[in-house]
């Protein structure tokens, strides 16, 4: 009879939240929408947004690297 496996499963978890946003009251201004569309309807005062220079990459090894040296295990 087999044991079952050790140390499987998430182990930790990361969020990152560009630093760039933009303030929804004045996004609905600019798009020229109903006052409250988002920041009433969608409940939101600012949106993070990524620039040119962050892709899907960049953003993945912003939150991986320090959590992997956190944890102590190589990628």
């Amino acid at each position: 009879m087999s044991t079952r496996p050790q140390n499987v499963g998430i182990k930790a978890i990361e969020i990152y939240f560009p630093t760039q946003c933009v303030d929804q009251a004045e996004l609905e201004k600019f798009d020229g929408v109903s006052t409250g569309k988002y920041t009433i309807g969608l409940g939101q005062t600012k949106m993070s947004f990524c620039d040119d220079r962050e892709d899907i990459y960049s953003l993945s090894l912003t939150v991986s690297a320090p959590k992997l040296c956190s944890i102590s295990q190589s990628p």
